[in-house]
């Protein structure tokens, strides 16, 4: 954001002062505050900028600078200065300005200018708003101010202006400069010449012919952003002229209509590097050209050279138009040992209803840029989003999906459910399978304790243990476990004689590489199925443990437990592109390290466990020794040895605790946004990528685009604390391919070229 300060001087003179000085402070065109004050007279300032004049014009001489503007007679009367009384009179001068300007009529503008400028650390443009010729020629940047405010320049401006609409350029190219070169004698335009050609991304036109047809032809002939002079020039009566050669010269009125002509094909820039073009500005401002920057005063022909090297140096290397032309005025400080008062003499003047142009706009490339990464970033996205509709991307966004999951701060156990694992050692000891009498003992054990539910996964289709066919099919307490059919495969079923409420199926769904991430609750068994449940082993347990707490769920169409919701996964889910929805599924929001207290079945059967492990709990009691081969892949499987897989009856578990913690713990249960949202979401990261192609560098897209990324990365991940997945990996490639886009279409147009 620039700033904008205005300072209107308002009508009066230094003679009468200036009763009615008003200043706007604000945004580019947005003025935020007004504030009215005036100045005092001021005879002594004109009388000593005269002389400074006269002292300058003399020094010239004395030193034998070659200067860029005509003397006429009696111009120069001052004779046989040093450069002391040179450097005296100037601080005569500075300091008599700025006693001026720090009088008490003066200070609530001035107390004003410091409290707000000094909460600004951007651009300040300050326009000295004033049509008064004297006032106008002098050196407003001695003010004290600036020297706080290394962002702020000044420039002179009218009481009356006005904006000349010109025709939009659509398409991206060169700036086009028109630069004649004047009079020359006793100077070196060569340097002039040579610091234009350098210029990346100009196209400069150098006419053959100097008169005043050729020039006006020239004007009317295309439209230019730049005019440029050098040579000999100077103002006379308020009126600026320019040398064409020894005999012919040009005043504005001279172009009056080719210059209007220009101006309203798209004019932007009047550069006067030559001598006193104070009044050439005054009336290109009265035919509203938007900016120009002119000499106040003769100046050395090195000192006019240096000038155009540092600013259009500074200015197309993307400085902005007004900071440009204060580094290069600073710079020219430099040269003051030998040109006093170098800096004081290049000076902007603005139309205010114009905005500074930069060089990349002059060349109607941010605009083009811009249009260009948007259209990158719409096939940018695009081509993410197809991508992900065809399943290619599916792999990438589970794998990250999983290292999100892993990067997840760990979770206390369960404290509602206990895990009777047989481990090799219990199996060791007992035997595989294990005998139906060991099972009914087990049960028998933990009956005393009060367990809420007990759930068997263990399949028994056949039992010969009377104990156990007793506790299966009437104890209340007690789920047990079916397969449904698969293909071929029909199932495994359940003990005949067990009541369906009591009955869940032990299927477990995974993904094409082998990982579980899903939850199914429930499906609508084939009519030749050996398990004709439809509820999950999980799902069962929780209902019934949930019935005690009296939450029941309203209707089977969807399941929704008190105020909990669990969707029914679509075929798009996430990452999925081509789901295989069947049945009622969810994600799996497993809970890690450890889903619940776990025991072995060898302390169940020895005792040698506490009671209120057991009391009120849902326990489950299932083979986890890895020689069963009931394992599965997790998020947490980081590679595929069997240590790193989870048996079957935790997996159980760990959906068990997921609907539990849902609806008593308001846990989240894992969700995503619809597929229209997944889409803005990754158009937004490849608008980000093309922003990022437009506003930066090569070199410094990889910070920011590294930046981003991480950014994505961190955001996705405190959506999935949240229970959010959301793309990560298409919307980093969104935005990975947008630069590559952008950066095929740069190669093409550079060939092109």
């Amino acid at each position: 954001m620039n700033w904008l300060v205005v300072l209107r001087l308002g009508k009066g003179s230094w003679q009468q002062g200036f009763p009615d000085v008003t200043v706007q402070i604000g945004e580019d065109s947005n003025p935020r505050l007004q504030l009215t004050a005036s100045l005092p007279p001021a005879p002594d300032l004109p009388r000593l900028y005269r002389n400074w004049q006269l002292f300058y014009a003399a020094l010239y001489e004395r030193l034998g600078w070659r200067l860029r503007i005509t003397f006429y007679e009696n111009e120069a009367t001052v004779t046989n200065i040093s450069e002391a009384e040179f450097h005296n009179i100037c601080q005569q001068l500075k300091t008599s300005f700025n006693t001026w300007l720090r009088s008490e009529e003066f200070h609530p503008i001035s107390k004003k200018l410091w409290q707000e400028l000094a909460k600004k650390d951007q651009e300040i443009r300050l326009l000295i708003e004033t049509d008064d010729v004297q006032v106008r020629q002098f050196p407003w940047h001695l003010w004290d101010l600036f020297k706080d405010y290394p962002k702020a320049e000044i420039a002179l401006s009218i009481s009356n202006y006005e904006l000349v609409p010109y025709p939009a350029q659509k398409t991206p190219g060169k700036v086009r400069i028109l630069s004649i070169f004047g009079n020359s004698q006793g100077i070196d335009l060569d340097r002039d010449r040579t610091e234009l050609e350098k210029l990346p991304g100009a196209e400069i036109k150098f006419p053959t012919e100097r008169s005043r047809r050729t020039i006006s032809d020239e004007l009317y002939r295309r439209s230019w952003d730049i005019f440029f002079f050098a040579g000999h020039s100077s103002t006379q009566i308020e009126q600026g002229r320019m040398e064409l050669d020894d005999t012919q010269s040009l005043t504005i009125d001279d172009l009056h209509n080719a210059l209007s002509h220009a101006i309203a094909q798209g004019l932007q820039l009047a550069i006067f590097n030559s001598c006193d073009g104070l009044g050439l500005a005054n009336q290109l401002a009265a035919l509203h050209l938007p900016q120009s920057i002119v000499m106040r005063e003769p100046i050395p022909d090195r000192v006019a050279g240096a000038f155009l090297t540092y600013f259009l140096e500074a200015f197309a290397r993307g400085k902005s138009f007004y900071l440009a032309v204060r580094e290069a005025r600073e710079r020219l400080q430099a040269l003051e040992d030998e040109f006093p008062c170098a800096s004081w003499l290049p000076v902007i003047c603005q139309n205010p209803a114009a905005v500074p142009p930069t060089w990349q706009s002059l060349r109607r490339i941010e605009r083009h840029r811009l249009r260009v990464a948007l259209w990158a970033s719409v096939a940018g996205a695009a081509l993410i989003v197809g991508l992900r509709s065809l399943s290619l991307l599916q792999g990438l966004e589970l794998k990250a999906f999983d290292g999100l999951m892993r990067l997840r701060p760990a979770e206390q156990p369960d404290p509602r459910l206990l895990v009777v694992g047989a481990t090799e050692e219990d199996l060791n000891q007992y035997g595989f399978p294990l005998p139906d009498s060991i099972l009914a003992r087990a049960i028998a054990k933990l009956e005393p304790h009060q367990p809420r539910i007990i759930g068997l996964d263990i399949h028994r289709p056949q039992v010969k243990d009377r104990n156990l066919i007793v506790q299966m099919r009437q104890n209340r307490r007690l789920i047990a476990v079916c397969k449904v059919s698969e293909g071929d495969d029909l199932g495994i079923p359940a003990l005949a004689g067990i009541p369906d409420q009591r009955l869940g199926f032990s299927d477990i769904v995974y993904d094409f590489d082998g990982i579980t991430r899903r939850h199914l609750l429930s499906l609508t068994p084939t009519p030749d199925s050996a398990c004709s449940t439809q509820f999950s082993f999980s799902l069962r347990l929780a209902l019934q443990y949930l019935a005690a707490e009296g939450i029941e769920p309203p209707s089977e169409a969807v399941l929704q437990l008190k105020n909990i919701v669990f969707r029914k996964l679509p075929p798009t889910t996430g990452g999925y592109a081509k789901l295989d929805a069947r049945g009622y599924q969810i994600l799996l929001n497993y809970r890690f390290p450890n889903v619940s207290q776990q025991v072995s079945l060898t302390q169940i059967l020895s005792g040698h466990f506490e009671p209120n492990w057991v009391k009120n709990r849902i326990v489950l009691i299932g083979v986890t020794a890895p020689s069963a081969k009931d394992l599965f892949f997790t998020p947490y499987s980081e590679s595929a040895e069997s240590y790193q897989q989870m048996s079957g009856v935790i997996v159980h578990a760990q959906m068990t605790s997921q609907i539990l913690s849902a609806v008593l713990d308001r846990r989240p249960i894992l969700w995503v946004w619809s597929p229209i949202i997944e889409m803005l979401w990754i158009g937004i990261w490849s608008l980000v990528g093309g922003l990022l192609c437009w506003r930066c560098s090569p070199i410094l897209f990889l910070v920011a685009g590294g930046t981003a990324i991480i950014a994505l990365f961190g955001i996705c991940f405190v959506f999935l604390l949240l229970g959010g997945w959301i793309p990560l990996i298409p919307a980093a490639l969104a935005l990975i391919a947008t630069r590559g886009i952008l950066a095929a279409y740069n190669t093409y147009q550079n060939r092109q070229q």
